[in-house]
Formats: structure tokens, sequence, C-alpha cells
């Protein structure tokens, strides 16, 4: 179902998961590359079009130094594993996470090095900043 809806839409699909993380790895043709997973292990309800929760995943060089500046701003790290760290955000919908950029590249079938410029900014309570992966955040009033 979501390979019919993606080429509808405009994208195509790099990579279909099949194991008890079952996802879908998207690539739009800007070039930006989304994941979506379910952590269901049996298909035991209705499809629906529906979404439980949204997380904001970015794929860091060094995530390390990335959550160094991050909390320097502020956040705090809700949990960590490997080279995975979510931050605690209680006045967010949608929590924050670091990765390493390895390891969501190999998980997604492409080049780490990728390409093309980071469209994507963030609003933040932290303030104005630019992170080492050259992701900004616009300040927000609190």
């Amino acid at each position: 179902m979501l390979d019919e809806t993606s080429s509808r839409v405009g994208t195509a699909v790099i990579l279909a998961c099949l194991t008890s993380l079952d996802s879908l790895t998207l690539h739009v043709a800007d070039g930006t590359i989304f994941k979506i997973a379910t952590v269901k292990k049996k298909d035991s309800a209705a499809v629906s079009r529906g979404i439980d929760s949204l997380v904001l995943l970015i794929a860091m060089k060094s995530v390390g130094v990335s959550t160094t500046l991050y909390l320097d701003c502020g956040l705090t790290v809700g949990t960590s594993f490997g080279k995975c760290v979510e931050f605690a955000m209680s006045t967010s919908l949608i929590p924050l996470v670091l990765s390493g950029r390895g390891v969501q590249a190999k998980a997604a079938g492409v080049r780490a090095a990728g390409s093309g410029s980071h469209r994507l900014a963030l609003n933040s309570l932290a303030g104005p900043f630019i992170d080492p992966d050259r992701f900004t955040s616009h300040g927000l009033a609190s």
C-alpha cells in the first residue's frame, strides 16, 4: 500500500524492510529522505492512514559534538543508546532525536556523505543557533 501511495505523490521507495520493526524509506524529489516505521510485530489492526507519533530524527556527522551543543542550548537528554540520543522534550509535540549519519545512511541504503543543502530549520525556545552539521534553529519567544 505504501509503495503505491508513494509513487502517486512523486517519491521513490529506497528500501522496504520487513522485520520486527517494519519500515519503508522514501526518497522525495527534492532529496529529502523519510523513514516510516512501525514497532508493531503483527499486523493486527485494520489499515489506517493515521499516525500515532512523529519523531524528528536528524542524522549527524558527530552525535557527541552535536549533543554537547544541544545540551549547552538548554535541552536535556531523555534516553540515549549507542549513537542515538533522544532529548526530553516536554513542551514539544515532536521529540528530537540525533543519530549517527553512517547508521542512518546504511539503514536507508544511501551514501553517508549525502548531497544538497539542509532545508530544514528548527524553531526552538533555546534561541537561534547553527549546529555542527549546519542545521539552523530559529529562536522563539517564550
